[in-house]
């Protein structure tokens, strides 16, 4: 009877055994799994918060001791089942819009989406209005002027500069050369 009792023993807990080692993975992969959506949603929330003490960093790449402080407040934020929208709201109304990296698109922040855009869509508008209107002033007009009307000038400036200095035709001026 004691070896039934042994063999009977032996066989419940190789079968609690093998239940644990199948069943074993699957809780690690749930487990895996759903640290890896932890970790996919901690990133994101804390990639779109700015860190308060670095220039153009978000708090997920920065190690400054005020970024830890609100990863830590991000990772309680999450433990406790918030959103990523509830927790930009909690640090926007904490610390202001300014803690965002994207500035909401409402009200004065509308902004810094418009005047980008606006700018991308009337400069070349603007550009091609100047030239186009700068071209219809330039109507009629010739660019380079032919080479005659250049050299006939070139001569009558000449021509003054002899007069100038030539005694004959100036009696009072410098004595120059004689052409």
């Amino acid at each position: 009877m004691r070896a039934f009792i042994i063999i009977r023993l032996s066989i419940f807990w190789l079968a609690v055994l093998a239940l644990t080692a199948i069943r074993a993975p699957m809780v690690f992969a749930n487990d895996m799994a759903d640290a890896a959506a932890f970790q996919d949603q901690f990133r994101d929330v804390a990639s779109d918060l700015r860190c308060p003490t670095c220039v153009g960093l978000s708090v997920l790449e920065s190690d400054a001791p005020f970024s830890k402080q609100i990863k830590d407040e991000v990772t309680n934020q999450l433990k406790a089942g918030k959103s990523h929208e509830e927790i930009l709201t909690f640090f926007t109304e904490r610390y202001g819009p300014w803690i965002l990296r994207v500035p909401p698109k409402t009200g004065v922040s509308i902004l810094a989406w418009a005047i980008p855009l606006a700018v991308l869509l009337a400069g070349p508008l603007a550009v091609w209005f100047l030239v186009w209107r700068r071209r219809d002033n330039l109507v009629g007009v010739e660019a380079v002027k032919p080479l005659e009307e250049i050299l006939m000038e070139w001569d009558r400036d000449i021509s003054g500069h002899k007069e100038a200095v030539n005694p004959a035709t100036n009696p009072g001026g410098e004595v120059g050369d004689q052409a």
